[in-house]
């Protein structure tokens, strides 16, 4: 169960980054020599789309997680 808020602040932090800072992440790309999606060109393409969807799921990854600890 510790998993999901991890995920959680992961994806609202790369969901941040694409919406404001997405040279960051083109840079964090070169930096680890790999992609962080499979197709950077599209997701820099709909880098608004994509950034909303992951707050969206870090939300509700925070949402769940915080729902089963105070229970």
């Amino acid at each position: 169960m510790y998993a999901f808020p991890i995920l959680g602040f992961l994806a609202v932090v790369f969901g941040v980054l694409f919406l404001f800072s997405p040279d960051t992440l083109t840079r964090l790309s070169e930096w680890f020599n790999r992609t962080l999606v499979n197709n950077d060109q599209a997701a820099f393409r709909n880098r608004k789309i994509v950034g909303v969807i992951l707050i969206l799921a870090g939300a509700y990854f925070l949402f769940v997680s915080a729902k089963y600890v105070f229970r």
